[in-house]
């Protein structure tokens, strides 16, 4: 199975009749929008190279990420509400496509932070709009001392994530040769 930081990334809007696809060329950044009926999907996909599909987590979802992988794809489920903040203007089903390749792409752009640690990173986020600061983040990631006062944050994540993320940290520093 290919990694998928070198997958080329497809987000796929689906819904009842009609699915939306939005899908970046890594070479050319040529945009595609495509625009499938239900019974063309997998046909589609069938005859496309390895890919990254990313579709916003749903009960349908599932029934398609399982068909992907079948097929020899990646599926990436994401919830709701790490898309919606990537959907720009108004709502619309190709927009959704956009903002569903948009954030998948996000967490896998953040140096030392890998496609398995994005997923696991992504799966355990809540809703980033509640975090005031970074900080207040990086204290409920548990990385930073737990802040004092009222309403404390509590880390909500467990030391294999933890751990993880400080080792990315690390990997980082000394890539860059930055100093902490």
């Amino acid at each position: 199975m290919q990694s998928t930081a070198k997958l080329p990334v497809i987000g796929m809007d689906i819904a009842k009749n009609i699915f939306q696809l939005h899908i970046v060329d890594a070479e050319s950044s040529e945009i595609q929008r495509v625009k499938l009926k239900r019974d063309r999907v997998a046909d589609f996909f069938a005859n496309r190279q390895s890919s990254l599909v990313a579709l916003e987590a749903c009960g349908g979802a599932h029934h398609w990420a399982r068909m992907l992988q079948a097929q020899g794809h990646q599926a990436k489920l994401l919830p709701a509400k790490h898309v919606r903040p990537f959907v720009l203007r108004d709502k619309t089903d190709a927009r959704d496509a956009q903002a569903i390749w948009v954030a998948a792409q996000a967490l896998q752009a953040i140096p030392g932070i890998g496609p398995l640690t994005a997923t696991a990173l992504g799966a355990t986020a809540a809703d980033l709009s509640s975090f005031d600061s970074g900080r207040q983040f990086a204290v409920w990631l548990g990385l930073t001392p737990r802040q004092t006062g009222t309403g404390g944050i509590r880390s909500a994540l467990s030391g294999g994530l933890k751990y993880t993320l400080v080792a990315g940290d690390s990997v980082t520093v000394a890539a860059f040769g930055l100093r902490a």
